[in-house]
């Protein structure tokens, strides 16, 4: 009877107290398309968070046709803290948090917390899945 009850509860277990929802690590989204004339872009945030306080967070930028993603990519690979790497039409900011300047927060609308993360996207008509 126990070994019933035990192989019921296995999916919960492994399900909810390993990987990165188990440690308390949370993950959301944010995305929104412009249209320029005859380019569209995707914007795309993906942050993780603790405790309400933003952990890691990526940008990623997609195009509808060939744009100059190069010197952008140059442009902010100077930044101390922000890492920018290009594949077809598409160019990801990947930041380190702990080292990121303000200006920096500031350019790409970074906040601290999961709270004005998600007021600052929605603001600027990001769709979020929170």
């Amino acid at each position: 009877m126990k070994k019933k009850y035990l192989i019921l509860l296995l999916p919960l277990i492994f399900t909810g107290c390993f990987g990165k929802a188990g440690s308390g690590i949370l993950t959301s989204e944010c995305k929104r398309t412009v249209q320029t004339a005859s380019i569209e872009e995707v914007d795309r945030y993906i942050f993780e968070y603790v405790n309400g306080n933003i952990t890691k967070i990526k940008i990623t930028k997609s195009y509808n046709q060939d744009v100059d993603l190069e010197a952008s990519m140059k442009a902010y690979n100077t930044f101390n803290g922000v890492n920018a790497s290009i594949s077809g039409r598409e160019i990801t900011y990947d930041f380190d948090l702990d080292i990121v300047s303000d200006e920096v927060k500031d350019i790409f609308d970074i906040k601290d917390t999961y709270n004005e993360q998600i007021k600052t996207l929605k603001n600027l008509d990001y769709i979020c899945n929170d």
